[in-house]
């Protein structure tokens, strides 16, 4: 499966309000690279500068060419994205927390 990791440009370290992530994802975020992995809860360890630096492990496809820090809480990824929104966790003090969004279609009669 294929995650997208998103990192806060101004990390917080605290748990997001996930309606307000909601409503303003992917503002205040950057798309720092895509994961390859069985299970979401391989991403957090892949992502972290453990033994080495994590843009080095396997699975991994940079996508910043700026240095990137590891993955830490308030930071983003997101697992599914199609035409009815968002499907993703954020990383909480403890675990992750699934949220999403989903995409109001129009109406015809809304398009005039």
């Amino acid at each position: 499966m294929k995650f997208e990791v998103w990192h806060k440009l101004e990390p917080t370290f605290r748990n997001n309000d996930v309606a307000e992530l909601g409503r303003t994802f992917p503002e205040g975020f950057v798309h720092v690279a895509n994961v390859e992995t069985a299970h979401v809860g391989n991403v957090f360890p892949l992502t972290n500068h453990i033994d080495k630096p994590w843009t080095q492990n396997q699975g991994v496809t940079m996508l910043s060419t700026r240095p990137v820090r590891s993955t830490s809480v308030g930071d983003v990824y997101i697992h599914q994205r199609d035409e009815f929104g968002v499907l993703g966790y954020t990383i909480d003090m403890i675990g992750l927390r699934e949220w999403g969004y989903r995409i109001e279609r129009k109406k015809a009669s809304d398009a005039d």
